[in-house]
């Protein structure tokens, strides 16, 4: 057996599913080797959601590359932590670069897995399009091995669920309210917003009774879809919820499940335990919904040759007119298949 880290630092420098995801695999790590100290470094702006909740990390670490003065300040902390171990769970180009060179100046090895390089590396199917989870796990398990001399069983995306626990002294409870997430990080991805109206007059219809909470951000983009959704009219037990991001988990903790886009939102609900209802339109549900679905469900139309552009298995497009991906994923259907909560009249602070 080889020496086993003490002080593993983790990165995962890309988008808040990302990040949530990323979970999954720091999760594994500690099953395997419980005594490791393990920093996850995550982009700076992402950080804040991680202050009132608990996660399997010892440490988040806020991280940022973008600037020049960035790198020195990054390198004295790397310095100061003595790392014995990185590993990178989905290497960048300017990652990849500043930690090769920290690699081989200071004797720190650093492992990782790039979901587009075929070829060239140890670690198990890398450049293969799997669920993002399962491709996490395939690298860290791909390092773990190289300290055993057996290595563990392979992990399977579908047992390691990101998890994030809310920090009881906050004291939030969960009442069977329901969270809309209408916004996403483009508008191909988006459900248009009069099919939410439908859905919501259509599961109230039902007999739900709770609250239906809108997370929305302070960007100007989320801001004109506040505008729009005011718009239409909505139902009175509708409640926006634009907070910063450390007070998120606990503003959504009322809520059971969770119905809307492919979002970093819906991996936020999942890794809060909810059950949710996914709408995939430019992108499939293969990679970026790696979650059990019977309890997380989706919306899908397939064979859709518009996705299939050059060489790439996604519509990669920011608009798109016709929008055929989730213009015909109808309101009406997805009402039919929603099992709704039920709602508990309790508060919440």
């Amino acid at each position: 057996m080889k020496s086993t880290p003490k002080k593993l630092l983790v990165i995962k420098n890309r988008n808040l599913g990302d990040a949530i995801i990323g979970l999954s695999s720091i999760s594994w790590i500690k099953s395997v080797l419980p005594d490791v100290n393990i920093t996850y470094a995550i982009p700076e702006w992402i950080a804040p959601l991680f202050e009132k909740v608990k996660t399997d990390a010892d440490e988040i670490f806020p991280f940022s590359l973008k600037s020049l003065l960035d790198y020195p300040r990054v390198w004295r902390w790397l310095v100061a932590n003595n790392f014995d171990m990185v590993i990178e769970l989905h290497q960048s180009g300017r990652t990849g670069k500043f930690f090769s060179f920290f690699s081989k100046l200071k004797q720190v090895p650093y492992y990782f897995h790039n979901h587009h390089d075929k070829q060239g590396s140890f670690i198990l199917n890398q450049g293969t399009v799997k669920p993002a989870i399962q491709r996490d796990l395939d690298g860290v398990w791909s390092v773990v091995q190289h300290l055993y001399e057996k290595a563990p069983v392979i992990p399977n995306y579908l047992d390691w669920n990101p998890k994030l626990k809310i920090l009881k002294e906050n004291g939030y409870q969960t009442n069977g309210d329901i969270v809309l997430g209408i916004s996403a990080t483009r508008q191909t991805k988006m459900w248009p917003l009069k099919y939410y109206l439908e859905l919501m007059n259509g599961i109230i219809n039902r007999g739900f009774n709770g609250r239906i909470l809108i997370p929305l951000s302070s960007s100007q983009q989320d801001q004109v879809i506040r505008d729009n959704m005011i718009g239409l009219e909505l139902p009175e037990n509708v409640q926006f919820v634009q907070e910063g991001l450390e007070n998120l988990p606990g503003r959504l903790s009322s809520a059971s499940v969770y119905i809307g886009n492919d979002s970093g939102i819906k991996h936020l609900c999942v890794a809060m335990g909810m059950e949710t209802y996914t709408f995939f339109g430019p992108e499939r549900p293969l990679e970026w919904h790696p979650y059990d679905t019977n309890k997380h469900r989706f919306f899908h139309i397939n064979d859709l040759p518009c996705r299939m552009t050059g060489n790439e298995h996604y519509c990669g497009k920011s608009e798109c007119v016709d929008h055929y991906c989730l213009q015909n994923i109808r309101p009406v259907d997805v009402v039919e298949k929603i099992d709704l909560p039920q709602h508990r009249n309790q508060s919440i602070r």
